[in-house]
């Protein structure tokens, strides 16, 4: 896997008493690593990735509150992207498609589903690379199991997949449905399952993701990948792995710009 290089410029994320906060600090936070002291777990604590936002360390305070030491990420999140400058082109969407589905795999394959894929939670710095953040609500799942099962109700309600509205059992595919409507919205400039401007409730939204149709896309756009991510049966969702073999991100390869 490759990795980038490692920065002392970092950010920090304070998580108290289990509820993590909505947004990462704005400014970096400079610490010298031969001075600080902080605990390091192989299991937690993810490297600093070209497609996820590195934490390169976990600090307890304190009554039970956590901090992150965070890559710094300096530019904004896809969500403020989208309200400044509008939705993304086709090549666009497809390098975040590429980014995002090369940091699901990287965590899928270390048994963690990130379980709230949106894009708020997807950052780009000023070299307009994307990565995916907040992995505070992640689940590391066990290694024996055939078919990963999460069993707590945690994410953002609007890009949860089918199943997660029906139980509470879920894996790997519901990641990658969030990454297919999460695609559309970017592409379309709103929240796709919903006219634009409507204000979701659950109701209306748990009937969008799991019984209304599909919005309609161009000619241009790749529907053929977008049915890759959005089954509603969880069993026929591509993997990570084999999304990165779709010809939509081979056609695009990741511009430099």
């Amino acid at each position: 896997m490759e990795t980038a290089e490692p920065s002392t410029k970092s950010a920090t994320k304070p998580r108290r008493n289990s509820t993590l906060s909505n947004s990462f600090t704005t400014t970096p936070t400079t610490l010298p690593y031969d001075t600080i002291s902080y605990k390091r777990s192989t299991s937690s604590v993810v490297p600093t990735l070209l497609s996820v936002v590195g934490c390169h360390a976990v600090f307890g305070k304190p009554l039970g509150d956590v901090s992150f030491l965070m890559e710094y990420m300096d530019w904004c999140s896809l969500e403020t992207q989208l309200k400044t400058r509008g939705a993304l082109s086709e090549s666009k969407n497809a390098d975040v498609a590429s980014n995002v589905t090369k940091g699901l795999h990287y965590l899928h394959s270390k048994k963690i589903v990130h379980r709230d894929i949106k894009p708020a939670n997807l950052l780009m710095n000023s070299r307009m690379e994307v990565k995916i953040a907040d992995v505070g609500v992640s689940k590391i799942v066990g290694p024996t199991m055939e078919y990963t099962v999460c069993n707590s109700f945690v994410g953002t309600c609007a890009y949860l997949s089918p199943e997660r509205f029906e139980r509470d059992r879920y894996g790997y595919a519901g990641d990658i449905w969030s990454l297919g409507v999460t695609l559309m919205q970017l592409y379309m400039g709103h929240f796709p399952l919903l006219p634009a401007g409507k204000k979701p409730d659950w109701a209306t939204l748990m009937c969008a993701v799991c019984f209304g149709e599909l919005p309609g896309l161009p000619e241009n756009v790749s529907h053929e990948f977008r049915s890759c991510c959005l089954q509603r049966d969880s069993s026929k969702i591509w993997t990570a792995s084999q999304l990165l073999t779709h010809h939509f991100l081979c056609q695009h390869p990741i511009s430099d710009s």
